[in-house]
């Protein structure tokens, strides 16, 4: 038949990139891991509009390599970066001009919800845990249990 194309062995090679992962593991040096721990026990700050939340100022240019390249395959740039203690969690909120990576830390579980606030996923953050929320994106951070919990996040801009 004219309309159908004859069957090639040779099947096209698909040029499709892996989607960025919103969530995984990091490696962080023994260097970067040393700055995490010195500012785990630095002085905070509270939170400028989140009640219950304290947060310590760190410089970008100290932003762990695996969190900037997780930045830079997101098509972003950081802009800001801060060490996160609270008491009482994270309440559900979106960034409307910038995504955020949030990782490592104690204690806090990562909701991450669609422009919806359907869930797609949750992730207990630890040493080596990441998760990414971008643009528009509902999240929300509880604590475990009922001690404070301590992570770090990193705003970025597309």
């Amino acid at each position: 038949m004219p309309y159908e194309s004859p069957f090639s062995a040779e099947q096209p090679v698909s040029q499709e990139q892996e989607p960025v992962k919103q969530y995984g593991t990091i490696e962080l040096s023994d260097e970067e891991q040393e700055r995490l721990d010195q500012a785990s026990s630095g002085s905070f700050e509270p939170h400028p509009t989140l009640p219950n939340v304290e947060v310590q100022q760190m410089s970008v240019e100290e932003l762990p390599t695996s969190i900037q390249e997780i930045i830079k395959n997101l098509g972003g740039k950081p802009t800001s970066y801060a060490a996160i203690r609270t008491k009482a969690g994270v309440p559900l909120h979106r960034h409307t001009n910038d995504g955020e990576v949030y990782f490592s830390g104690n204690g806090a579980i990562v909701t991450l919800l669609d422009e919806h606030r359907q869930e797609i996923g949750r992730v207990t953050l630890s040493e080596n845990a990441f998760t990414a929320t971008r643009i528009n994106q509902w999240h929300s951070v509880t604590n475990q249990d009922e001690a404070e919990s301590l992570f770090f996040g990193a705003k970025f801009s597309s």
